[in-house]
């Protein structure tokens, strides 16, 4: 005879018993033991285990090391915050960035790169490196860690409005920068800098409707090659630019 379960290794069914685990973990405050998970899913101990590796195998669900017990992961929370974010966001973005990238690039002689913003990964969706300029991420080219460079501390300025408090911490916590004070500097002029001996980064931010951030553009300087030009300079025209792709993202006219 066919185990009935064995319908439960794949297909509609398996989603569905995923779907109910996840369900769980999300209603309930406390970790769950395994076999009240075997219990509400009214299904047998091998069907749960094979749901539950799976799903803490792609951080969906975290098993605590020592109890045994389930909770959900921070997986979850980085595809609901990625669902949040407009499929066709990042080909507008690249669209609507691509000549302004150069005419800013050209312009005052340093590279310029935009970062799309999904909700978990930023990835570099247009770029002009000027003449004996510094380097910059390539196209496509996607990084998670936020803590590192000044578009991901306004990113993490934007979640750590949205309440993500602990996302905010770590890279705090982590982060050789003091990202706290660039951050309130940023709140003042609505850009936020990098300075090291070799390289100055600016940023500011991008949004989309709603007011949403879709987005980070960011000048890579060569201290030496200022021409000219000091960092308020510079700030206000990526400032400029950058309110200008947020309005033809359907940002609000008054958002600055």
């Amino acid at each position: 005879m066919t185990d009935p379960d064995e319908n439960d290794r794949s297909g509609p069914m398996a989603l569905e018993r995923g779907l109910d685990i996840l369900e769980i973990l999300s209603e309930e405050q406390d970790p769950q033991r395994f076999s009240d998970l075997v219990q509400r899913l009214g299904t047998t101990k091998a069907v749960t285990s094979r749901l539950l590796k799976a799903l803490v195998a792609r951080d969906m669900v975290i098993k605590e090391h020592d109890t045994g017990h389930y909770r959900r992961g921070p997986g979850l929370t980085l595809l609901a915050r990625g669902m949040d974010y407009a499929p066709h966001t990042r080909k507008a973005l690249s669209h609507a960035c691509q000549a302004r990238v150069a005419t800013l690039s050209q312009r005052f002689g340093h590279t310029v790169m935009t970062v799309h913003w999904n909700g978990a990964t930023m990835e570099s969706v247009a770029r002009h490196i000027a003449e004996d300029g510094l380097a910059a991420w390539s196209i496509g080219e996607k990084r998670q860690r936020l803590s590192h460079a000044p578009w991901g501390w306004i990113i993490l300025h934007e979640l750590h409005l949205q309440g993500d408090d602990a996302t905010y911490e770590s890279a705090c916590a982590e982060s050789c920068h003091d990202i706290p004070s660039a951050i309130s500097a940023y709140q003042q002029d609505g850009w936020i800098t990098a300075e090291k001996v070799s390289c100055i980064r600016i940023a500011a931010p991008i949004h989309c409707h709603g007011g949403r951030l879709v987005g980070v553009m960011g000048l890579f300087i060569n201290p030496l090659a200022m021409q000219g030009h000091d960092l308020n300079d510079l700030g206000q025209a990526l400032c400029e630019t950058t309110q200008t792709v947020s309005h033809s993202l359907g940002a609000d006219a008054t958002l600055k």
